[in-house]
């Protein structure tokens, strides 16, 4: 629909339309969001533009998943000229997929604990369960719906950590169980892949996962980090890739959901020979928003050199006190922490640093 023209010296002519009329939205929009993405690398890209076609294109998807089309191309040359259902949703998809959006599925409770920014983010133990149900429940009817499935199963591998297990026992049997059914019901023997590993830095490793060693978890250890690495698929059929990073850093500080004090005592004074036993003193409780926590678990790291004195633990889980000895003579002793978290609400937990009782520092 035509809406207006006018003539001015800079422009002789300029028109406007409406593009409801013009072009069927889903195609345009999915065209930018293409052409957006694929620009990235090279030019600014406003991230809010993209996200604001994300989410329109989402709302305007069915209930089946594909994409119906909205408004009317006079020229349908930009699509090929096809008008169906499929190739809309079809070419709507792959934008979306290149454009590197998370297709995940999951579920949240309506009151979770406050997340932290941190530098890993973990879905609560609950979520994992939760999700792990939902993905039993649509595989266990008597059509699999495997669209769905492999939606939760994408979320759910991205929770697991380098052992193959989630945050808490609980989450682990039922989302390994929901894994293996998983397994079963899209299981093939047919698959046939290499998966190579490059850096411009030189490295190259490459994985073959065929019928016969399928089972069997593959690793190599990354040259240089930080690094850009590539990880590209030749043949058919279907595999895992994770990266693992580990580093130490020091205990985030922020809101606490316990309350957690540590002191260090020694029964003489920290004068002539060196105090190599020292007693720890733990004082702990749930400040929290619910009524009480679930099981807490309370972690002591030890300083360097000393081990605990099994006789004097005590398995109070409010006041603790148990002593310890040094078992190595190290010099410049650093502060260890003591922790405490809920063992299923893992977000919730407090870290208190302490240090030897003949310490300068605090």
């Amino acid at each position: 629909m035509l809406l207006k023209k006018w003539k001015s010296p800079e422009k002789p002519e300029v028109y406007l339309f409406d593009l409801e009329y013009l072009a069927p939205l889903q195609w345009l929009t999915g065209f930018v969001v293409k052409s957006f993405s694929k620009a990235r690398p090279y030019i600014f890209i406003d991230e809010s533009h993209l996200n604001h076609s994300f989410s329109w294109l989402q709302n305007n998807q069915q209930d089946s998943g594909c994409f119906s089309s909205v408004g009317r191309l006079f020229n349908n040359a930009m699509k090929g000229g096809v008008e169906d259902e499929i190739s809309l949703s079809a070419y709507i998809t792959i934008a979306l997929l290149e454009t590197g959006i998370d297709v995940q599925l999951h579920w949240k409770r309506d009151s979770t604990p406050p997340s932290e920014d941190t530098y890993w983010y973990r879905a609560p133990s609950a979520e994992v369960e939760l999700a792990s149900y939902v993905l039993l429940a649509h595989l266990s009817g008597p059509v699999p719906d495997i669209g769905k499935s492999a939606k939760i199963v994408n979320w759910l591998n991205k929770q697991q950590n380098p052992y193959g297990g989630f945050s808490s026992t609980q989450d682990t049997v039922v989302a390994l169980q929901a894994l293996a059914k998983y397994s079963e019901v899209t299981f093939s023997d047919k698959g046939d892949m290499t998966v190579a590993v490059n850096s411009k830095s030189g490295f190259h490793e490459q994985f073959h996962v065929d019928k016969n060693n399928r089972l069997l978890l593959q690793k190599a250890t990354l040259s240089n980090i930080p690094g850009d690495y590539t990880v590209t698929t030749t043949g058919s059929g279907c595999v895992f890739v994770q990266a693992v990073l580990r580093y130490n850093i020091p205990p985030p500080k922020g809101e606490a959901t316990f309350s957690l004090s540590v002191k260090s005592s020694s029964r003489r004074e920290c004068l002539g020979d060196p105090v190599s036993k020292f007693e720890i003193l733990i004082t702990a409780s749930y400040t929290g928003t619910r009524e009480k926590s679930n099981m807490a678990v309370i972690e002591v790291k030890m300083l360097s050199g000393y081990i605990p004195v099994k006789s004097t633990i005590d398995h109070n889980p409010v006041n603790l006190s148990f002593m310890v000895e040094q078992d190595i003579v190290v010099k410049d002793l650093k502060p260890a922490t003591v922790k405490v978290y809920d063992y299923y609400e893992t977000d919730e937990h407090v870290s208190v640093d302490y240090n030897h009782p003949c310490s300068n520092g605090k």
